[in-house]
């Protein structure tokens, strides 16, 4: 009988991991880790290449039959229209958007979701943040349509997703 493996990749605040697992017995076959860059922000092609290389320690995945993605959630990363990234991904632990999160509250209180604006509390005031300081940190102060259209992305669990070849 073919033993058949499936793959959990979990993307955590500071690493990538793959276990490969045999599907009938529930047995650990292989693992792979790969950290990720301290701080509260990062280049999200960092967590591409952890994931790559985590995968690479696992043994690979050519002989996987099934692959489950769990990642952090609230992470941000903005793109521009063409979806390339623009900045660095702002992970759930950055607080350095608290002082315009106060000034919209004490703006604009408890405000329901205006126009286009995400129902998702969260999504909405990470939007209203990229409005208010602009999406790119050499263009803080700019609120110029290019800067105010960028789009929102708020990661969820799951919503990772990997391409294998």
């Amino acid at each position: 009988m073919t033993r058949v493996l499936v793959a959990g990749v979990d993307t955590s605040t500071q690493s990538t991991k793959v276990r490969i697992t045999d599907a009938a017995t529930g047995e650990q076959v292989r693992f792979g880790q790969a950290k990720h860059p301290d701080g509260t922000s990062v280049n999200p092609e960092f967590w591409w290449e952890a994931f790559t290389k985590a995968a690479e320690r696992a043994g690979g995945l050519d002989d996987v039959a099934a692959l489950a993605v769990g990642g952090q959630q609230h992470g941000m990363v903005i793109l521009d229209k063409q979806g390339n990234v623009i900045r660095d991904a702002m992970l759930w632990n950055d607080i350095s958007s608290a002082p315009q999160s106060a000034t919209l509250i004490d703006k604009l209180g408890a405000a329901p979701a205006d126009g286009d604006e995400p129902d998702d509390v969260t999504a909405r005031g990470k939007q209203r943040w990229v409005k208010a300081v602009g999406s790119s940190p050499a263009n803080s102060n700019s609120t110029t349509p290019a800067n105010t259209t960028a789009m929102v992305i708020t990661l969820m669990i799951g919503s990772f997703v990997a391409i294998l070849n």
